[in-house]
């Protein structure tokens, strides 16, 4: 089995950190490899400067050559018009001594033609020498041009090796990511379950104390607590409800959910409007592609959000028309029911659509909030969104959460309900808003509220004016009078109100009540001394142990996953630095290739303009000896 083929095995059956290894060593191979090609690439950058040194010394001595035929050119046209001249006299001459005209004008015929021949031909050094610098100079551009070819081979199968291994090394990374997504959105799943418990064994919890603690330390509120989970009505008030629970506990309720989602949608849709508005040419630390790019992903959520919003608003019209039009009968329980499951449902999901764009839109709104090219400002402004995005998703996951468990103790209200022969919208709003009370009081959700709270205010500090402070800041009010309003069912251990916090009851409310609720003794309660409540107590404390056991486990889990978000990101810039290298030397190759190909054309340029001169004078010098010699005749 080759190298290349275990590599390819390891990397198919070993675990992460195995190829994290082997990732390590292919990057110390390219690292060496690299080096190699280095100190090759020096030594023909050495080659290519002796090259360059015998070249010059050649145009040098091509030059002196040039110089001497120069020479030697006006030398022999001298000697052609001295002959010419000599010959003009010999015939005057010729022509005055009878007899003598024709021997001597071919005696000075051969002469002139010996005298030319011997004038215009090189000598035999120089000829030779010709010839030599001729056969070196092909020489030379024959070694260069296999060293070219050869270098160019080895390049091409360097470049084509450590393509694949990139590619391999890509599909590792991608292969790596896929498993981090998957891992985190399971990790999302379970802390959603997680936190589901979390609120179901906290509810538990709060109402069990409430239970436990004697009437007389009672307040007034837990009163009111005690008569909303024990029902003990009258039988003319168990068909119709008093008025308070028909208008304030059930009405109420409705209208202020209503309303208060009606103006938390409303404003994220003004917020996101704003942000996609601000986007324009005055940013200057991103390209336009980039900025189209965020204005078309925040024009896509503003219509998500739309339509999630939609549905959040039809199904609370929805829930308020039936409550409007309360009826006992068992159609009006079921259209509750289901009005009801529809609003938790279209509320998760679009908790849901703004815990996977809140990276986005922090991102976002950094971006148009930073217009210089500080680096280390905008490494600061990338861990800032970072920090917030990871804290704002924990916190919209808390409240999913919460949400799920509030959904799964609603839905038993109609039967609680009717074993208390009390099934009316309105009973059934008044146990479920007292539910509810209990659930506000999970230190997870008030928890989870604080921190999406202060994520909102370093968000707003974080900008400078205009709307999208504006909205960015009456967002975070309204965040922090859902606190203010969880403070009212805030309890300690044992169910006492706490003294810091004012809890202000309906006047009108509690006549009602201390006329229908009977005198509370030891009999209400008939095991405050049993032996069962030590085995309820029990139970409590089996179910947070076993919460403490998830809440570790999952603690293990998530330090798994930042181990492996680490090595992806260690292998990610591995990656970035291998690319940059083959990069950098597909770069070097090229430049080398064109460096090479410019010397062999001005080789072959020089040779030729050599040779062409060469043949040129040697041409010139042949005409004009076969011209004189035909004059001569």
């Amino acid at each position: 089995m080759s190298t290349k083929e275990e590599v390819a095995a390891l990397m198919a059956n070993s675990d992460p950190e195995a190829k994290i290894s082997l990732l390590k060593k292919a990057v110390v191979t390219v690292t060496k490899q690299k080096q190699m090609l280095e100190h090759h690439n020096q030594q023909l950058q050495e080659q290519m400067a002796t090259i360059g040194g015998e070249l010059a010394q050649m145009q040098e001595e091509n030059q002196n050559l040039q110089r001497r035929l120069k020479a030697v050119e006006l030398d022999a046209e001298r000697k052609i018009k001295q002959a010419a001249a000599s010959g003009k006299s010999w015939m005057g001459l010729a022509s005055l001594v009878p007899g003598m005209e024709a021997g001597d004008h071919k005696s000075g015929t051969k002469k002139g033609a010996a005298k030319s021949a011997t004038g215009f031909n090189l000598s035999p050094e120089d000829q030779e020498k010709i010839i030599m610098e001729n056969e070196n100079v092909h020489k030379q551009l024959f070694e260069l041009k296999s060293t070219y070819e050869t270098e160019k081979r080895e390049w091409d199968a360097k470049r084509s090796q450590q393509g694949a291994e990139l590619q391999a090394l890509q599909a590792e990374v991608m292969e790596l990511r896929g498993h981090l997504d998957a891992t985190r959105q399971a990790h999302e799943r379970l802390n959603v379950q997680h936190i589901t418990q979390k609120a179901l064994v906290q509810f538990c919890h709060y109402f069990f104390t409430l239970s436990r603690q004697h009437p007389t330390l009672c307040s007034t509120r837990q009163k009111v607590c005690t008569f909303s989970i024990v029902p003990e009505l009258t039988e003319e008030s168990k068909r119709t409800p008093p008025r308070e629970i028909s208008e304030e506990l059930s009405g109420g309720t409705v209208t202020a959910v209503a309303t208060y989602f009606r103006t938390l949608l409303d404003a994220i849709s003004v917020f996101i409007i704003a942000l996609r508005d601000s986007f324009g040419t005055h940013i200057t630390t991103t390209t336009s592609g980039n900025i189209h790019c965020y204005k078309d992903r925040l024009t896509t959520l503003l219509e998500a959000h739309n339509v999630r919003k939609a549905d959040v608003l039809a199904h609370l019209q929805s829930l308020e028309s039936t409550v409007a039009n309360a009826t006992s009968s068992a159609a009006a329980l079921t259209q509750l029911m289901d009005s009801q499951g529809l609003l938790l449902s279209s509320v998760e999901q679009w908790l849901t659509l703004l815990l996977e764009h809140s990276r986005l839109v922090i991102n976002a709104c950094f971006i148009t909030q930073c217009n210089t090219d500080n680096d280390d400002l905008q490494k600061n402004n990338a861990t800032k969104v970072e920090m917030m995005s990871q804290s704002l998703m924990e916190a919209l996951a808390t409240v999913r959460g919460i949400l799920n468990a509030a959904a799964f103790i609603f839905k038993d209200s109609e039967v609680v309900m009717r074993r208390n022969e009390c099934s009316s919208v309105e009973w059934i709003l008044a146990l479920e808003r007292f539910w509810w009370e209990g659930c506000n009081a999970s230190q997870y959700l008030e928890s989870a509220m604080v921190q999406v709270s202060k994520v909102l205010r370093e968000w707003t500090q974080g900008i400078r004016s205009g709307t999208t402070k504006t909205s960015l800041k009456f967002i975070a009010e309204l965040a922090e009078s859902t606190i203010a309003h969880f403070h009212m069912y805030k309890t300690d251990e044992q169910g006492n109100s706490e003294e810091n916090i004012s809890y202000q009851t309906t006047p009108s409310l509690l006549p009602s009540i201390e006329t229908i609720l009977p005198e509370l003794d030891a009999d209400t309660f008939p095991s405050i001394n049993n032996v069962e409540d030590d085995e309820i107590i029990h139970t409590l404390s089996s179910t947070d142990l076993s919460a403490i056991c998830y809440h570790t486990q999952m603690n293990f889990t998530l330090m798994d996953l930042a181990a492996k978000s680490s090595a992806l990101e260690n292998a990610q810039k591995k990656v970035n630095r291998l690319e940059a290298i083959n990069q950098q030397q597909m770069d070097e190759s090229e430049r080398m290739r064109k460096a090479l190909q410019d010397q062999i054309r001005l080789l072959s340029e020089k040779l030729i303009q050599y040779t062409n001169s060469e043949d040129q004078v040697k041409g010139r010098v042949m005409m004009q000896a076969t011209s004189h010699l035909q004059m001569d005749q």
